[in-house]
């Protein structure tokens, strides 16, 4: 069935409140995008999609112009997570192939985007082949653990190992607490360091990313933040995850390498499912298909990331984005540039 589906830019201000059906996400709100504005000075760009008058969804996108080139991505490469996409009401989620075809056409065409690049767990392979017109798609694989259920079920889907673990971590007066301080940055910090000195990597610099993420999210309640101590030594790991209504993200865990054997992590991992579940959260996506994240019993989720580009800006930016990441990673380099 093909409806006649109406597109348009919108201003972040004249974004709808009212809930009128759509999943309520961090990653589709005023506030993830004024943060990413704020951190990365990207700008919030909301197409609003509707039908026969009735808003049916948005899709939630930043946007930039790069050596000329305006840029829109849903999200942008280094948002933190690796997709955002579509907020679509139930009843035409079957119509997705043709939505996603009438945005990219808008974006092309009224606002000019010469780089679009679409990142949505709704762009599984199947969906992906009832598309018409040329693509690149890049693979992204997570796993997406169900917490709409009694807390001793969830807690029955981890491995055995990590219920050990988090038994363990308690009987060793290991505790778990909530921290929004200065310091929880700073400790977060010199944590990360010491876990990509563990791989032989250099380290990205978060203070002040974080500091942005904390001025701009906490205030809403849309980050969960804990840190681990034991007896001995305070704040040997902690973590922080980004939530709000049926959606929690885990962003980062970090424990220092000395601290691995009094294993912290699954009892900060646990603390947070406990917290999304009192809060009503429903889904909780461990972003990323990391071997250990497989034991909490999540579902392995393959989608991907497609664009559609002019000039072959794409396979430019991909190249671009190898030798970044390659700069960062390596040490030698790193050192090379000063860093």
């Amino acid at each position: 069935s093909k409806y006649m589906f109406n597109y348009k830019l919108i201003d972040i201000k004249s974004l709808n409140k009212e809930k009128c059906g759509l999943v309520e996400s961090p990653l589709y709100s005023k506030e993830w995008l004024q943060y990413l504005e704020s951190w990365r000075q990207l700008k919030p760009t909301i197409i609003e999609i509707s039908l026969n008058k009735n808003l049916v969804g948005y899709l939630f996108g930043v946007s930039k112009t790069v050596f000329g080139i305006k840029m829109f991505g849903s999200p942008l490469y280094g948002c933190i997570l690796p997709y955002m996409g579509f907020n679509l009401k139930e009843d035409v989620e079957k119509d997705y192939s043709q939505i996603l075809k009438g945005c990219i056409d808008y974006l092309k065409g009224i606002c000019g985007f010469q780089y679009i690049s679409i990142c949505d767990l709704h762009n599984t392979e199947d969906r992906l082949k009832d598309l018409n017109f040329k693509f690149d798609s890049e693979k992204w694989e997570t796993y997406i653990l169900d917490i709409d259920k009694p807390l001793d079920e969830v807690k029955k889907g981890f491995s055995k190992t990590y219920r050990n673990y988090i038994n363990y971590f308690a009987k060793h007066e290991g505790i778990v607490s909530e921290d929004y301080s200065e310091d929880m940055i700073l400790n977060h910090n010199a944590q990360l360091v010491d876990v990509y000195d563990r791989d032989g990597e250099s380290s990205p610099d978060i203070i002040n990313k974080y500091k942005i993420m904390f001025e701009k999210l906490i205030p809403h309640g849309m980050l969960y933040c804990v840190k681990a101590d034991i007896p001995t030594k305070k704040s040997i790991g902690s973590s922080i995850y980004l939530y709000g209504g049926e959606w929690a993200y885990f962003l980062t865990n970090a424990t220092y390498s000395e601290n691995l054997n009094d294993r912290p992590n699954q009892s900060m991992m646990w603390e947070a499912i406990q917290h999304f579940h009192e809060k009503g959260v429903k889904k909780m996506d461990l972003v990323g298909p990391g071997q250990y994240k497989k034991y909490y019993g999540g579902e392995y989720t393959i989608f991907y990331n497609i664009t559609v580009s002019r000039f072959g800006i794409h396979k430019a930016m991909l190249l671009l984005r190898k030798a970044y990441i390659y700069c960062v990673k390596s040490k030698f380099i790193s050192k090379l540039l000063g860093k």
